[in-house]
């Protein structure tokens, strides 16, 4: 089931503009500028290439999720082969998010640019950073409370060289980073509505980045504290 949802979500951004291409004008905005003024036109078949992108990332995280797959069903440790078992259940969840996530803004830009013909306006009709900004907080927020699930491996989750040391600095270290997330992305909604646009953009990054600072030394000292924990079990 899980794999006919994302397989659903990720084709239907191709079945969408390919239904609705033949009601669109010959020629199109392309890009923006920073201030969402159209500085580039081009043919209305460029509004495949998203669809096509979206599909080739859908390609790729299944690429992962099948290494997944065959790691639950071979792995010689009854330990790993849940592991893997539940990592395949969260990436799932996280692609299918995030699929829908880029349907959204696919629509945007398609909605937006037909507005724009329609109206002989210059600039963005539909302010596609204000758009961004709520569906990277929801992102933020789903992978936030999904990443404490994620067990130990090489790939997937908050990997420092300190969290994958040993189960107890990995899952506090992703406890910590799902928490991050969440507030990351509540952050979001919140200078979204004060602020919108190209400032909120920018907090966003500013966020993302603070988020990768602050996951070293919360990752140390999930490590260290997971040191004491053994230590008093020894006791």
């Amino acid at each position: 089931m899980k794999n006919r949802i994302l397989w659903g979500v990720t084709i239907l951004p191709l079945v969408v503009v390919l239904s609705v291409m033949k009601f669109l004008p010959d020629d199109l905005p392309t890009h923006y500028d920073i201030n969402g003024n159209i500085d580039t036109w081009g043919s209305k078949y460029n509004k495949l290439i998203f669809p096509i992108i979206i599909i080739l990332l859908t390609l790729v995280w299944k690429l992962l999720i099948r290494y997944f797959e065959k790691k639950s069903i071979n792995a010689l440790g009854e330990k790993e082969r849940i592991e893997a078992a539940g990592n395949v259940k969260v990436l799932y969840i996280v692609v299918i998010c995030e699929t829908i996530i880029f349907n959204i803004m696919c629509y945007t830009f398609l909605i937006s640019a037909f507005l724009e013909v329609r109206n002989s306006s210059n600039t963005m009709s539909i302010d596609i950073n204000t758009v961004m900004n709520v569906v990277y907080g929801f992102l933020f927020i789903i992978c936030g409370n999904f990443l404490p699930k994620c067990k130990r491996n090489g790939v997937v989750g908050l990997r420092t060289p300190w969290s994958i040391k040993n189960d107890v600095a990995w899952a506090k270290s992703q406890r910590w980073g799902g928490i991050i997330l969440v507030v990351s992305g509540v952050l979001i909604w919140l200078v979204n509505a004060l602020v919108g646009g190209l400032t909120a953009t920018i907090i966003m990054v500013g966020l993302l980045l603070l988020f990768a600072i602050l996951a070293f030394p919360l990752s140390y000292v999930a490590w260290k504290r997971s040191h004491s924990e053994v230590d008093l079990n020894k006791m």
